[in-house]
């Protein structure tokens, strides 16, 4: 194995597995191991005797271990070796010293480098049969490792991460045992192919919107995976999966259910069950393929927007318009039939649409024709907006939000941080003492948290600033959103308005500490939009405020906007002709904000407990300071050597972000290229499809004519031995009648 490729395993080890110990089995064992050594794991090395998995018996001997001995096993280049019969004990050797984790490296096509030829050779599907079989399953970070689309065409070597299914639900749920339900339900992370990969990738893709803290309810959860999946992969607090089979609820239970973690399963049919969960208790509701399978859809959306608390999300998929020539859906289960149209009508009489995607397993109905279907390879887009025209799509997929605005009368939970976090930080995790609406924060402010969908935050902003009071936090926050989104040019808004109400919001003395905070915000973005309006004066009138304000006063965080300020009030003053004063301001304020991020240093206590962005936001200002003192001391070069002093200021800011820039471009040439080339490649294997059913279908007929042929033949002889026959019949008549006249006249 190459130093790539074995640099590739080790990232994935510590990417999806974590830390304990390793056990790296293969004819390269030890070269994992030596990569993770360096990160802190432990394990050993096992190399197989060749003569066993080379040119002998082709079998893995028996692992010198005990049951469970590893956290992970890493295999490489050693299956491949194998006789196919030896694989399944091989994978059921490698089970029994395994405690959690395995990851395979395992080729699919027959390597022209090596000296021996492969025994074991198959694509994606066939490897993960085999470790299906053997008492494994897909690993829950498995579609973080392996890209949905690229999943649709295997390289010559796969990674294949995996988990041990535990001793009671093996011996309990074989494959087998399995089948009798697989009609209704089927454990996704034990089924290869296209459909498994769209099912289990939605929980991927829904894992991405869950916040720290959240409590999630997976309704009709099936047998379970996708809860497993979220539980696994997210900081939820909680997980509830819900389905109406008893049997998938009992199997989720026992195979995903461990006593450290917060998941349980319910069993019961909705709505009716959603009745036990409280109004306002659940942060995201995850339903898949839900809709179309009950009575009243709309009831059911309403329940889930019951029970979420504002600014909760809903994430949900339905079938696109699997209708057949009656117009309905030939599947028994499905009473719906949804297009992109129903589906939004239906989400927008409980919820804002944030954003919608559109899902391909392996084939779509065509757009311009009727009960068409066509191939199409798997693929998950975004649409460009909420509205806008269907596309093709096997499903469609929403992420949907239960509006913030309804939560002034709701009573605020905080569950994305703790109350140790909440201490620590003080006035900036204040939400509940200081918002009249706190709820807002985790929706429409905090970033990590919030839509990050333009309009919505638009929408929400406009309201929020007419209907809450004059100086609050809340119409700081939402002022200051209007006005970075007048900067991007995300909305058309009246400048002259907005500017008003934030000079306005500046002028009222703040309430609280948050209002303060938005109140120094504000200075800083009006700043900006002066520049972007040309009004010089007016933003280094704004920036000088800046740094007027006690922005520590707040939390120690604030002094990000400190510095910012000074930045760009002291390059205002170079670009004027003023270095000496762009000189003084990045000076001073460098020396006093380094003093008030010292003293808050020093203050600290062993048992720290911070909330993860307070920490981050000290090394930014601490980077900003070096960037303020950097710009003081070479100030002299910037206008007689700019690219000098651009250099020596600029710490990879600029130069990054250009590199950034170029390489962005480039991933989207290479983006579009491989989109070009896996569609060419898709059309190459549908006309190479089509040439092997023409190819058969002509050697068919091939076989037909010559079959019909020999028909034709057989009875062209026959008639020829008929016509011999006959010609012989009548030589020999014409004999007797000749000799017959020649007696007769004599």
């Amino acid at each position: 194995m190459k130093a790539k490729d074995t640099s590739f395993v080790a990232k994935q080890v510590r990417a999806f597995f974590g830390l304990g110990k390793v056990l790296d089995v293969g004819r390269s064992a030890g070269a994992v191991l030596r990569a993770l050594r360096r990160f802190g794991f432990d394990g050993n090395a096992f190399v197989p005797n060749e003569e066993d998995e080379g040119s002998g018996r082709g079998a893995l001997p028996i692992l010198p271990f005990g049951s469970s001995d590893f956290d992970t096993v890493v295999v490489t280049d050693c299956l491949e070796y194998l006789e196919p019969a030896n694989l399944d004990t091989a994978l059921k050797n490698l089970r029994r010293i395994c405690r959690r984790n395995m990851l395979l490296r395992v080729p699919t096509l027959q390597d022209g480098e090596v000296s021996i030829a492969f025994r074991s050779v198959g694509n994606r599907a066939w490897w993960e049969a085999a470790c299906f079989a053997a008492g494994w399953r897909k690993h829950p970070c498995y579609y973080q490792a392996a890209d949905y689309a690229a999943l649709q065409h295997d390289g010559p070597w796969i990674v294949i991460p995996l988990e041990k299914i535990p001793e009671t639900a093996w011996d309990l749920y074989p494959l087998d045992k399995l089948k009798d339900e697989r009609d209704l339900h089927m454990d996704m992370l034990r089924e290869s192919g296209s459909r498994s990969d769209a099912h289990v990738f939605r929980y991927q893709l829904a894992a991405q919107f869950v916040r720290p803290g959240d409590v999630v309810l997976d309704a009709a959860c099936g047998l379970g995976y996708g809860s497993y999946l979220i539980w696994t992969g997210t900081k939820a607090s909680k997980v509830i999966g819900i389905d109406g089979s008893e049997y998938a609820a009992e199997y989720a239970a026992r195979n995903y259910v461990s006593p450290e973690a917060m998941l349980e399963f319910r069993e019961g049919f909705l709505p009716q069950c959603l009745s036990s969960v409280a109004d306002n208790s659940v942060d995201l509701v995850i339903s898949f393929e839900t809709l179309e399978h009950v009575q009243d859809p709309e009831g059911l959306l309403a329940e889930f927007n019951r029970v979420l608390a504002p600014g909760g999300r809903f994430i949900g998929s339905v079938p696109n318009d699997w209708s057949d020539e009656t117009g309905e859906d030939p599947n028994p289960f499905h009473l719906h039939v949804y297009t992109l149209d129903k589906f939004r009508r239906q989400l927008r009489m409980q919820f804002d649409i944030e954003t919608i995607f559109s899902q391909t397993a392996d084939r779509v109905k065509r757009l311009d024709a009727q009960c068409e279907w066509i191939s199409r390879p798997r693929s998950i887009t975004e649409l460009p907006g909420v509205d806008v025209d269907p596309a093709e799509a096997e499903w469609w997929l929403c992420v949907a939000m239960k509006s913030p605005l309804v939560g002034t009368h709701v009573p605020y939970v905080e569950r994305s941080f703790s109350v140790t976090e909440r201490e620590t930080a003080g006035n900036a995790l204040a939400f509940g003492r200081d918002y009249e609406n706190p709820w807002l924060v985790r929706s429409l402010v905090a970033m990590g948290l919030r839509t990050e969908s333009s309009t919505l935050q638009v929408k929400w902003a406009h309201h929020v600033s007419e209907a809450s009071t004059r100086g609050s936090a809340d119409r700081g926050a939402a002022l200051t959103i209007l006005a970075y989104r007048l900067l991007d040019q995300q909305f058309e808004g009246n400048f002259e308005q907005i500017s008003t109400q934030i000079e306005d919001y500046i002028a009222t003395p703040p309430g609280n500490p948050n209002a303060h905070r938005w109140g120094i915000s504000l200075r800083y973005v009006m700043a900006l939009v002066y520049l972007d309006a040309g009004r010089r004066d007016d933003a280094r009138a704004m920036l000088q405020s800046v740094l007027q304000a006690d922005a520590a006063a707040y939390s120690i965080t604030l002094l990000t906007k400190t510095v910012d300020a000074a930045w760009l009030l002291g390059s205002m003053f170079v670009a004027d002709g003023e270095h000496e004063t762009a000189r003084t301001t990045w000076q001073t304020t460098a020396v006093s904000v380094m003093r008030r991020v010292g003293g808050h240093l020093s203050s600290i206590e062993a048992d720290y407990d911070p909330p993860s962005f307070e920490p981050r936001e000290v090394g930014f200002i601490v980077d900003r300071i070096s960037r303020l003192l950097a710009c003081a001391k070479n100030v002299g070069l910037a206008k007689s050597r700019p690219s000098v002093y651009q250099a020596a200021v600029d710490f990879g800011g600029l130069a990054a972000e250009m590199c950034s820039d170029a390489m962005a471009r480039e991933r989207e040439r290479l983006g579009e290229d491989l989109k070009n080339l896996r569609t060419y490649l898709d059309a190459v294997l549908e006309g190479k499809q089509w040439l092997e059913d023409n190819r058969t279908r002509t050697l068919a007929y091939v076989d037909e004519l010559k079959a019909a042929i020999d028909e034709q033949e057989a009875k062209a002889a026959a008639l020829r031995l008929e016509n011999e026959t006959l010609r012989s019949n009548a030589a020999q008549g014409e004999k007797r009648r000749f000799a017959f006249v020649s007696r007769k006249q004599r």
